[in-house]
């Protein structure tokens, strides 16, 4: 979680910058974070978040980049001031997990 000073909550215990409690399961390791990424990094973010997704039926790059996108947002917010994209989700085929509801 990104507080709004921009700091990482990386160790367990409450963390007063962005008023959270940070509690991973056992065994849960979070990688050390540079403070400069090298492109080589960046790739390798980039292909974590993808192989995350990747079961998703996505029909081109803008939608893969759109669902990461969404997917982070909520652990990025607090260092966004202002207000922040909408998101519009579409279901491509079907069993591509779109819930569907009746309202009466």
């Amino acid at each position: 979680m990104c507080a709004p000073d921009g700091s990482i909550a990386t160790e367990s215990g409450y963390h007063p910058a962005g008023k959270v409690w940070h509690a991973p399961a056992a065994g849960v390791l979070i990688p050390g974070i540079p403070d400069e990424p090298t492109a080589d990094d960046v790739r390798e973010a980039v292909r974590r978040l993808t192989d995350v997704l990747l079961d998703f039926p996505v029909v081109s790059d803008a939608d893969m980049a759109h669902a990461i996108g969404l997917s982070l947002l909520p652990f990025a917010r607090d260092l966004i001031v202002g207000p922040t994209p909408n998101h519009m989700l579409e279901s491509p085929c079907p069993g591509s997990g779109r819930i569907s509801c009746l309202i009466r």
